[in-house]
């Protein structure tokens, strides 16, 4: 988890946290002086006496009558309060778990690891109605960003009642203004009526297009023309990992060397996932750091209390490598290299060779302080 998700996390928590305590604060607190000490039924009738002027005037005192709300017991603001503290309890539980392991080293599951590839696509479908029914078509590209000079890849399927009677035969690349950039033919599909997109422009051609990009795919339903469109990012390219040296022990820390193959200077981020030798997802890395061409080096780090945590001191297998060049000013936005597909091998290290430091990080701990100390009342 990073740096701002753990931060959003515990933003939305407090924040709760505080309309509980406002609640119980208020029904203790913001009541009137002649109801406090009677029981609830009993109250005296707040009564207003407006001023006789304007469109009120002539009303007799006492015909504008507010009752305040119930006003709860001792034991129904006991019973907030004690909710309040076990809430506080619960949300510092959960902090002083996501505490034990600094951002660069999180341990994963296969389904958390998800939340960690950054540049994933969210499938586009779209509902038709045709003459024979009702279809839909689906465009899932490989990714949300690509590298210019890199192919756009996906797949696109139809599915429906009358998904028979569809035909796909065309991609297009369209600007965001729907200015056709670039069209090619399409394959025919598989038996699921699933048609593979490979859109390959030819080198150079791409140098002006934009970067925000719309891929259509198009065909027919009978003698209705039937098409979907999804969006995508075309980007210069920035780089990739080009290759990952041999991991050592560093304190509390299993250092791994990285190199890139970069295109230009800046302040990049880069990310991989450990996994065990099956395949078991174990613990997702991150690194920041400024590099160029020619100082290309960095190192990705696995905390020993993430490792340990996952039970498996190795060997490992590293994955899921990739870039992201992070914005250079407000308004700049991050650009993406492609995911490396290669998997490169990791020694491991029993865990009694590290460091048995925990990790502790100064303003992690003070807030979790400050959630074990909080209490209502």
């Amino acid at each position: 988890m990073s740096g701002k998700q753990r931060l959003g996390l515990f933003g939305s928590v407090i924040a709760a946290i505080a309309v509980v305590a406002l609640t119980v604060f208020a029904l203790h607190h913001w009541t009137p002086a002649a109801w406090r000490g009677k029981p609830p039924g009993q109250q005296d009738a707040v009564h207003f006496h407006p001023q006789q002027t304007g469109p009120l005037a002539g009303t007799k005192p006492g015909n504008i009558l507010l009752k305040h709300p119930h006003k709860p017991d001792a034991a129904e603001i006991a019973r907030w309060q004690g909710q309040l503290a076990s809430e506080f309890h619960r949300v510092a539980d959960i902090y002083a778990q996501m505490a034990k392991f600094p951002t660069y080293s999180v341990p994963v599951t296969p389904q958390s690891i998800k939340q960690f590839h950054y540049n994933q696509y969210f499938p586009v479908t779209i509902p038709l109605d045709t003459p024979d029914g009702h279809v839909q078509i689906k465009v899932l590209l490989q990714q949300l960003h690509f590298q210019k000079g890199d192919p756009i890849v996906g797949v696109a399927s139809v599915s429906g009642k009358a998904a028979a009677t569809v035909s796909l035969d065309s991609v297009s690349i369209l600007s965001d203004k729907n200015h056709v950039l670039y069209n090619s033919s399409l394959g025919q599909p598989d038996k699921g009526k699933d048609y593979a997109l490979v859109v390959d422009p030819p080198a150079g051609s791409t140098s002006d297009w934009p970067s925000e990009l719309l891929l259509r795919v198009s065909g027919s339903a009978g003698d209705h023309t039937v098409a979907a469109v999804a969006p995508f990012f075309y980007d210069d390219p920035i780089g990739t990992v080009s290759d990952v040296g041999d991991a050592s022990i560093d304190g509390p820390n299993l250092v791994i060397p990285v190199t890139l193959d970069l295109d230009g200077d800046g302040y990049y981020a880069v990310s991989g996932d450990l996994y065990s030798t099956n395949g078991q997802p174990l613990v997702h890395l991150e690194t920041k750091a400024q590099l160029s061409k020619f100082d290309n080096n960095t190192e990705l780090k696995a905390h020993r209390a993430a490792l340990q945590e996952t039970g498996n001191a190795g060997p490992y297998v590293l994955k899921d490598l990739m870039i992201r060049k992070l914005p250079d000013k407000p308004g700049d936005r991050t650009l993406f290299g492609p995911m490396n597909p290669k998997s490169f091998p990791v020694q491991g290290f029993p865990f009694d060779h590290y460091s048995q430091q925990p990790w502790v990080d100064p303003m992690t701990k003070a807030r979790l302080e400050f959630l074990r100390s909080a209490q209502p009342g």
